[in-house]
C-alpha cells in the first residue's frame, strides 16, 4: 500500500469545529486532482511532503435527526485522488470518519 493509511478515525467534533488528518504517500506520486465528498471537507495536497491534508469541518445536527431523539450524527467523508504513479494514471480514495456530537441538545 502506497499510503500510510486508508482510513482516519477523527473521533468527535462539535458541530462548527475543525479537525485535521494526514494522509502520506510513501514514493513519488503526481496528484493531478483531488476531490472531496462534501462542501464540509476540505483537502490540500503538499507536493513537496508527498502528503495529502484533508480538514473536516462539523455540521449543525440536522433537525429531523433531533427529532428523533439524538444529539449526534456519524459520517463518513471520502477524497478521491486522481495521480501519475511512476508516469500510469491511478485513483485513490482516502476516507474519514467523524462523529459530530452537539452536547447542546438534550
Amino acid at each position: 500500500m502506497p499510503w500510510d493509511k486508508l482510513l482516519v478515525d477523527l473521533g468527535t467534533v462539535k458541530p462548527k469545529e475543525k479537525k485535521s488528518a494526514i494522509f502520506n504517500f510513501i514514493g513519488d506520486i503526481k496528484v493531478l486532482s483531488v476531490e472531496t465528498s462534501c462542501g464540509c471537507t476540505g483537502a490540500k495536497w503538499h507536493e513537496r511532503d508527498q502528503r495529502l491534508v484533508v480538514d473536516y469541518t462539523g455540521v449543525p445536527i440536522p433537525i429531523h435527526i433531533i427529532a428523533e431523539g439524538r444529539n449526534y450524527i456519524l459520517a463518513t467523508q471520502s477524497c478521491t485522488l486522481k495521480t501519475l504513479v511512476n508516469g500510469e494514471p491511478k485513483a485513490y480514495k482516502l476516507m474519514i470518519k467523524i462523529k459530530v456530537q452537539d452536547v447542546r441538545i438534550f
